[in-house]
């Protein structure tokens, strides 16, 4: 959005690098054995690479979709940002 970019993934979603605010990049890469700091020319402060394993479960998902929609709703204009469901505490 906006020509920024806040994720890459691949065909599966096996494979994601996302932009997050980069104290809790720094966390997730500290506190998670799947994540590490994003190569490839990405490894700016901020990005993180996680790898989603085979079969993750529901409370995983979550997490990866709060992480994803975490740096949407920071580059996305305010009248798509109040499209993001209140329960989710993004708002």
């Amino acid at each position: 959005m906006r020509g920024k970019n806040f994720v890459f993934s691949d065909a599966a979603a096996e494979h994601l690098s996302l932009k997050l605010p980069r104290e809790e990049a720094e966390a997730v890469v500290a506190t998670d054995s799947a994540a590490e700091p994003t190569g490839c020319g990405l490894g700016r402060p901020g990005w993180g690479s996680l790898t989603v394993e085979h079969g993750a479960s529901d409370e995983r998902w979550q997490q990866i979709n709060e992480w994803v929609r975490t740096p949407c709703t920071l580059v996305a204009p305010r009248s798509l940002t109040r499209l993001v469901p209140a329960d989710d505490g993004l708002q």
